[in-house]
């Protein structure tokens, strides 16, 4: 994006705007690689803003809706704040997804056969344990403001399979806009609590939003956590859901990435317990 004056009018068709297709555009166009003439553009812009993925070999796609020109200009220019978050992990290539050794593609009838190989480990489960090949991580979200959290702890720390916990934190604005911030809360089986089968290092448990929080403001937030949801998995030999007794970490942060987690806390289940389906 190109910015000639700060007097001009800033729209998002106006002349000195540049970098944006819109409508039809032939296949050769879509999957040119633009990123030559992106960087010689920028040299003389008064700002540039660069997109991440679009190569002639991997184009993002998704399903933003018809007013997706006017959301993209409110934010970009200023008039929105964003505050989303993804709610998919951002692989740095395709053979990074955990499904990608899974699937035919010889495009034969007869090699329709998917083996679901990647167990319980979708997602962010996968990703965990290969944070290298993260692009962007679930949970993962911009703003134009900053923001600290603090004061964060459990109700709870010795816990029944059928308790349910509060996480609670104080959410503080230390930038020089409003905006708003998802604080996320996972659960884990901590590294001495042995299972009988593979279980993902955390799960997503619950979260808590601030909503326009004014600059220098600080608010107050709690996630009410379930241990049977938070902390079961599936027996399938006995047919039921199980919670394991034990230790498990509590994760608060805002993205699944080990860099975005700023808290961690232990509890425990004291005794175990099953569930029927």
């Amino acid at each position: 994006m190109v910015l000639k004056g700060a007097d001009e009018e800033m729209s998002i068709l106006a002349n000195p705007l540049v970098g944006f297709n819109f409508g039809f555009a032939l296949q050769d166009e879509f999957e040119a690689d633009l990123y030559t003439p992106a960087v010689n553009t920028a040299k003389d812009a008064d700002i540039a803003i660069v997109f991440v993925g679009n190569t002639p070999t991997r184009k993002p796609k998704a399903f933003p809706g018809q007013e997706a020109g006017y959301a993209i200009a409110d934010v970009l220019l200023g008039k929105v704040n964003p505050a989303g978050k993804l709610p998919v992990t951002f692989p740095k290539r395709i053979e990074d997804a955990p499904t990608y050794g899974n699937f035919p593609f010889t495009g034969k009838l007869e090699d329709l056969h998917t083996d679901y190989k990647e167990d319980v480990f979708m997602g962010y489960k996968h990703y965990d344990i290969h944070p290298e090949k993260v692009l962007f991580p679930f949970g993962f979200g911009l703003s134009y403001t900053t923001f600290t959290t603090s004061n964060i702890s459990t109700s709870a720390s010795t816990l029944k399979p059928t308790d349910s916990f509060t996480v609670s934190a104080s959410v503080s604005n230390t930038g020089s806009v409003p905006g708003s911030e998802t604080l996320q809360v996972f659960v884990g089986p901590a590294s001495d609590n042995t299972c009988a089968v593979d279980r993902p290092q955390k799960v997503l448990a619950g979260w808590a939003k601030v909503k326009d929080l004014a600059a220098g403001e600080k608010e107050d937030v709690t996630a009410d956590i379930s241990v049977k949801e938070a902390m079961q998995y599936w027996d399938e030999e006995r047919y039921r859901w199980v919670v394991p007794k034990g230790k498990y970490i509590v994760y608060v942060g805002t993205s699944s990435a080990e860099k975005d987690v700023v808290e961690k806390i232990e509890v425990e289940v004291a005794e175990g317990g099953e569930f029927d389906p």
